[in-house]
């Protein structure tokens, strides 16, 4: 079965236009977005051989966006991990995943 890593990159309402205004958060969306692909590059090398995988991201203004912007495919689910920092109960009971349980239209399963 193929595997997709996806990672979300949220402009979420938290964000503010500052006094240097959008252009300068745009900015930093993009670097987040470098930041994550050059970290899903680094993760789909140390897959097996005989995985088979992709990765994309999720990029949206807000998470119901971001997580409409993958694309899901009929028999998708998506897994999500916590941090390790913050553990398990943090991460179920966090804003993200409920935002991820919230917008998704796939299974969500929940690893620690």
């Amino acid at each position: 079965m193929p595997l997709r890593l996806v990672t979300f990159v949220v402009r979420d309402k938290q964000m503010y236009p500052s006094d240097v205004g959008l252009h300068a958060e745009d900015m930093v969306a993009n670097a987040w977005k470098q930041q994550a692909a050059a970290a899903q590059a680094q993760t789909m090398d140390q897959l097996p051989d005989d995985i088979t995988a992709t990765a994309t991201i999720g990029d949206g203004r807000d998470w119901k966006h971001a997580i409409a912007n993958v694309g899901w495919l009929k028999g998708d689910i998506l897994v999500a991990g916590a941090h390790h920092e913050q553990g398990v109960w943090a991460f179920l009971f966090g804003t993200a995943f409920t935002r991820l349980l919230r917008y998704a239209s796939v299974p969500v399963l929940a690893v620690d």
